[in-house]
């Protein structure tokens, strides 16, 4: 289907969509002509994949409600991922603060999580646990906002939030690449 035919389009039934997904991304004509469109059917929520900076300021100025860089923000997780095997995951919320799920320094196994004082120490926060996988059960249990008493334990990973330069400094403090 041509899905910069209005008439296609609407043979589909795109009318009966909440949230419509542009995918093109080598073709920035063709993009930016389905974003336009579906914004004047009247679909409320856009999301549309960008190549370039430009390409993305122009499809948010013909109505996406959302707009992905596929590429660059893939390519920077597995530039992380590859840097710092001890980062599982790292998402940039602003420029100036993110979540990182890390393993724990060795220095932090067996303690409790009111012992760590990471708030404290460090300027961040300890918002989950995901706790020792089980070959058996599968991944391991997520226990959100866990409780001062939680030991953390060997194998356990934990997701911080807080400023880059606090997590900048917290991987420099306990070896870890970032």
């Amino acid at each position: 289907m041509d899905s910069t035919d209005e008439k296609a389009l609407k043979a589909v039934g795109i009318m009966n969509v909440d949230v419509a997904i542009v995918g093109i991304g080598t073709n920035l004509e063709a993009s930016v002509l389905t974003t336009l469109i579906l914004k004047e059917m009247g679909i409320q929520h856009i999301v549309a994949r960008a190549v370039t900076d430009e390409h993305g300021k122009v499809l948010e100025k013909v109505g996406a409600t959302k707009v992905v860089f596929l590429e660059r923000d893939m390519g920077s997780k597995i530039a992380n991922s590859l840097v710092s095997p001890s980062v599982l995951e790292h998402i940039e919320l602003s420029p100036e603060s993110s979540i990182m799920e890390t393993v724990p320094p060795k220095e932090f196994i067996g303690k409790s999580i009111r012992d760590l004082d990471v708030r404290a120490k460090h300027g961040l926060n300890v918002i989950a646990v995901r706790q020792k996988e089980s070959s058996e059960e599968g991944p391991g249990e997520l226990n959100v906002a866990p409780k001062a008493d939680y030991i953390v334990k060997q194998g356990d990973l934990l997701i911080i939030i807080g400023s880059n330069e606090h997590l900048d400094r917290f991987r420099k403090k306990y070896h870890i690449e970032k």
